[in-house]
């Protein structure tokens, strides 16, 4: 049951990361093109792109049914009979690398213009992610206090189990009431957050207007 919330009262914001900090229709025309670029060039490159799709839709499963996010890459290896390490560069390369520059060219401004404000006011600003970070995160110029990936060996389970914020609870010790979690997936992201107790937000105006509450909020404290 999620506390009662308190704009007021915000300490931190758990902020998802693909799909929430960039549009994610342009980035998959984008993808798109890009996809077809490289076949053109590489077809031999087509026999990655279908492993990319399988994993994709074991991670989809893997995730609705609360199981292990790291089983994903063993049991498509052993399917495929491959190494789980082949699979794993090639999840780098099209889920990751591959991605950074267009995350820069399509990210949300908006949301993450508020989300700085919200830090220089003190609150705290955690990245939790499905899929490591770093790199992708690195191209929006984002300095969040505190990252936490699904695949993290204290988490293991992908959204929408809870497990990845009932740890950054544990770690921030503050009440559920003081943290706001923003997300894309009602379906991921909301679930998780109410499995949680925490109030959830999907990105766009409604959550960019509640930022701007708690900003308003801080203002007033500070004066």
């Amino acid at each position: 049951m999620t506390r009662t919330f308190k704009t007021e009262s915000v300490k931190a914001v758990i902020l998802d990361f693909d799909g929430t900090v960039y549009f994610q229709r342009p980035i998959q025309f984008y993808n798109l093109i890009r996809i077809g670029i490289i076949l053109v060039a590489k077809p031999h490159k087509y026999r990655e792109i279908q492993i990319i799709r399988r994993y994709r839709k074991m991670r989809e499963h893997y995730s609705e049914s609360n199981m292990p996010i790291l089983e994903v890459e063993k049991d498509l290896a052993q399917a495929l009979n491959q190494s789980q390490e082949e699979i794993r560069l090639i999840r780098e390369y099209w889920l990751i690398q591959s991605q950074s520059s267009a995350i820069k060219l399509f990210q949300r401004k908006a949301l993450l213009k508020r989300v700085a404000q919200l830090q220089n006011q003190g609150a705290l600003l955690i990245l939790w992610s499905d899929y490591p970070t770093a790199e992708k995160s690195k191209e929006l110029e984002l300095l969040p206090d505190l990252v936490f990936c699904s695949e993290d060996s204290r988490i293991k389970m992908a959204k929408p189990s809870s497990a990845g914020i009932d740890l950054i609870v544990k770690t921030l010790r503050i009440d559920l009431s003081e943290i706001v979690m923003i997300g894309d997936r009602d379906d991921r992201d909301g679930v998780a957050a109410s499995r949680a107790g925490i109030q959830y937000f999907k990105v766009g105006r409604r959550a960019n207007q509640m930022l701007d509450r708690i900003l308003r909020e801080k203002q007033k404290k500070k004066n």
